[in-house]
C-alpha cells in the first residue's frame, strides 16, 4: 500500500475529497494557470530548480521509500497530512513574489511565504481545510532548514486520530532535501535556458548533473548518493567539489532531524557516496592511500579549475609516472581527488612552475612521495 493509495482506498470520504481538491489546485498553479478568483502575479521562477509537479512526486516517492524501508505505518489521517503538506510546501516559490525580487531572498523566505499562500487560498475558498490546516502549515514551515523543527509539538489529535506532527515534519524535510538528483535539473533544460539563468543560480543546477540517484540503505543506516564521475579532468574536479558540498548539506539536514526519526524507528546516521556503475563507495575526505604519489595541495574554495585543467591535460598521462592526487585544504576540505592519471617525475619541476604561474595564490605546494624521493615545491 503506497501513500497515494489513500484516494483509492476510500474514494468518497472527506479526506479523499480534500486531497483531490489540493492536488487539482496545485496542479493548476504549477502549470501557471491559477484558478479563479486567484489573480496574483506569479513569482518569476524560471531559473529555479524544479519545485513543481515532478519535484512533488519525487518527494512522495522518497517518503514512500523511507517509511517502507523501515516498516513505518502511517494512519490514514497522517497519510493525508503528509501528502497535503508535500503538495503545498513550495507554493511560495510560485505565488506571492515581489517584482525584481532577489532569488536568494525568494529561496530564503519561500517556506513562510507558502504558509501565507495556504491561508490566502483558504480565505478564497480554494482549499477546503479544517483544523488540520494548522498542522499542515507547521509542517510546511518546518521543511525549511532555517526553522527549528524541535519547536513543533510532538503530537496532535484530530477527529479521533493521533498525528505525529514532528515526525511527519522530519520526514518531509529529509525527503525534500533528498530530491537532489539530475532529474531536478535536467541538463537538456539547462542547455536550452542557460543564457537566462542568473549566475547566482548556476551552481544550484550544475551540482546535480552527476547525481544519478539518492536512496536509503537500511543495512548501512545511510542515505546513499550515487554519482557518475566523468573521465574529463575539469569536469571530474568540479564533480568532486560540488558533490562534497552537497553531501555536507544533506548531512546537515539529516542531523537536524536525526533524533526525531530515531525516536519513531528510522535510524539513519550518515550520508555516503557511491560511484555509479562500480558499486564502490568513496570518501571525499579520506586520502586514497598509495605507496607512491604526487600530492598537489590547493587552498579552500579554489576557483581556477579551468586554468588548472589546461595544465593538467598538458602534463598528465594514462599510465606512466606517479599518480597525481589533488587536495583541497580546509576549512571546506580536506577533499581528495584521485584523477586516476599519472605524471612523470622528470616533469615535476616544470609542472610546479606552470601551476604557480597560472593559479597563483590558490596554490600551496606539490609533494612527491616515492621510495627514493620525498620533496616539495
Amino acid at each position: 500500500m503506497t501513500l497515494r493509495n489513500i484516494i483509492d482506498e476510500v474514494p468518497n470520504d472527506i479526506i479523499t475529497a480534500k486531497l483531490i481538491y489540493i492536488i487539482n489546485v496545485m496542479t493548476d498553479i504549477f502549470n501557471k494557470v491559477p484558478p479563479p478568483p486567484l489573480n496574483l502575479d506569479l513569482t518569476p521562477e524560471a531559473f529555479f530548480t524544479d519545485h513543481g509537479i515532478g519535484h512533488t512526486n519525487r518527494i512522495i516517492e522518497k517518503i514512500e521509500l523511507l517509511i517502507s524501508s523501515y516498516g513505518i505505518q502511517l494512519n490514514r489521517y497522517e497519510s493525508f497530512i503528509i501528502l497535503s503538506s508535500t503538495w503545498l510546501h513550495d507554493i511560495g516559490m510560485f505565488l506571492g513574489g515581489l517584482p525584481d525580487e532577489n532569488p536568494i531572498l525568494i529561496r530564503d523566505v519561500h517556506a513562510e511565504r507558502s504558509v501565507e499562500q495556504i491561508q490566502l487560498l483558504m480565505d478564497l475558498g480554494l482549499l477546503q481545510l479544517e483544523e488540520e490546516n494548522l498542522i499542515i502549515k507547521d509542517i510546511v514551515r518546518a521543511h525549511s532548514h532555517s526553522f527549528e523543527i524541535n519547536d513543533l509539538t510532538e503530537n496532535e489529535r484530530i477527529f479521533g486520530n493521533d498525528i505525529r506532527v514532528k515526525f511527519l515534519a522530519a520526514i518531509l524535510r529529509l525527503a525534500d532535501s533528498c530530491d537532489c538528483d539530475r532529474r531536478r535539473t535536467p541538463i537538456s533544460v539547462y542547455k536550452l535556458y542557460f543564457q537566462y539563468i542568473p549566475k547566482i543560480s548556476i551552481e544550484h543546477w550544475t551540482r546535480l548533473f552527476s547525481i544519478t540517484d539518492i536512496n536509503f540503505d537500511r543495512l548501512r543506516s545511510s542515505i546513499v548518493m550515487h554519482i557518475n564521475f566523468s573521465d574529463e579532468i575539469q569536469e571530474k574536479i568540479q564533480q568532486h567539489i560540488l558533490s562534497y558540498y552537497l553531501q555536507k548539506e544533506l548531512e546537515s539536514e539529516l542531523n537536524s532531524v536525526y533524533n526525531i526519526l530515531y525516536k519513531d524507528g528510522i535510524y539513519l546516521r550518515s550520508v555516503e557516496v557511491k560511484i555509479f556503475n562500480t558499486n564502490k563507495y568513496i570518501e571525499f575526505n579520506r586520502f586514497p592511500f598509495t605507496n607512491e604519489y604526487v600530492l598537489m595541495s590547493l587552498k579552500s574554495r579554489f576557483k581556477k579549475i579551468e586554468n588548472l585543467s589546461v595544465i593538467l591535460c598538458t602534463y598528465l598521462n594514462e599510465d606512466e609516472g606517479l599518480p597525481l592526487i589533488i587536495e583541497i585544504r580546509p576549512p571546506d576540505g580536506p577533499i581528495y581527488i584521485n584523477l586516476n592519471k599519472y605524471i612523470n617525475i622528470e616533469n615535476i619541476e616544470n609542472f610546479i612552475n606552470d601551476v604557480k604561474e597560472e593559479i597563483g595564490s590558490s596554490f600551496i605546494q606539490v609533494e612527491v612521495i616515492t621510495e627514493k624521493i620525498v620533496n616539495g615545491g
